[in-house]
């Protein structure tokens, strides 16, 4: 039992890593047809949340 539940999570980590990776490329491709700057996106992003985390 406990051999099966391993292996199924083993399964879904690596499911679940590809779909993340998958994920991140798509927003990556429809922020270079936006015109958006994902590099500044980011910090523009991380700017204003650690404001509001002081």
């Amino acid at each position: 039992m406990v051999l099966l539940v391993l292996n199924g999570w083993v399964w879904a980590s690596k499911y679940i890593t590809h779909k993340l990776g998958e994920n991140i490329w798509w927003l990556i491709v429809l922020a270079e047809r936006s015109g958006i700057d994902v590099k500044m996106a980011i910090e523009h992003f991380l700017h204003k949340t650690e404001q509001l985390l002081k």
